[in-house]
């Protein structure tokens, strides 16, 4: 082909019609232009297809993971719904026990106090971010995304402060206490705390009250947390679908 076209200007060139190779040369620059567009847009689309490909996958990606994160939300609630029954349970028997003392000994052992924090499986958004193909995304699906991060950040965030809050109290309880004792390793309870729990208006109440007070408070706080970072995640699980 190219050696079609080099006998064409020669041609032209020996024939003395100048006026005639200017046209064709012409041609020939238009023809390398368009041939170069072609290519460029081959290419283009190339490029798309390849960036449609990953952006379904990040979305399928992200949606697997969003439904997870729903999952475990639930399942918090129900954890903490429970707990915090156990704790009421105990504080409505504390109110109304008189002389006997087992149940609510009974009812203090059963108490859970657990602490379960909220951590996304959504590691997709982290990648996005941090590789930049989060611009692979709708204008609508990058602000879901962003927010979602955001909301996730602050979540742990106050959680972290509520929980350390929390520990401090539950420390101070313990340090009144024999926890030697209470853990079987000790025989005998130390005579400074001996029995505190047959003495409803024992220091070592108030202060387990406290701490089971702002359990519950902790209870309630998460619920509002995890409320927050429910509704973004469907927000964004429904833009994904």
């Amino acid at each position: 082909m190219i050696q079609f076209f080099r006998h064409i200007r020669q041609t032209l060139l020996a024939g003395n019609k100048f006026p005639k190779y200017l046209l064709y040369a012409s041609g020939e620059i238009v023809l390398v232009v368009i041939g170069i567009l072609i290519a460029l847009q081959i290419n283009n689309w190339n490029e798309s297809r390849k960036s449609d490909v990953l952006r379904k996958t990040y979305e399928k990606s992200l949606r697997e993971e969003l439904k997870a994160d729903l999952r475990q939300l639930a399942s918090l609630d129900s954890m903490f719904s429970a707990r915090e029954k156990t704790i009421q349970d105990y504080f409505d028997h504390f109110n109304t026990v008189t002389s006997n003392l087992d149940t609510l000994k009974m009812k203090m052992d059963q108490l859970n106090t657990s602490k379960n924090t909220f951590n996304s499986t959504a590691y997709t958004m982290d990648d996005l971010i941090t590789t930049g193909n989060l611009a692979l995304f709708e204008k609508e699906k990058k602000e879901a995304i962003l927010t979602l991060r955001n909301t996730h950040e602050k979540n742990t965030y106050y959680e972290r402060i509520t929980i350390n809050t929390l520990m401090n109290k539950e420390e101070l309880f313990i340090a009144n206490t024999d926890l030697a004792f209470d853990l079987e390793r000790s025989l005998s309870e130390h005579a400074e705390v001996r029995n505190w729990k047959d003495d409803l208006a024992s220091r070592q109440y108030r202060l387990l009250h406290n701490y089971l007070s702002s359990t519950v408070n902790l209870y309630k706080a998460q619920g509002i947390f995890n409320e927050r970072v429910r509704k973004d995640t469907e927000t964004l699980l429904a833009l994904l679908e």
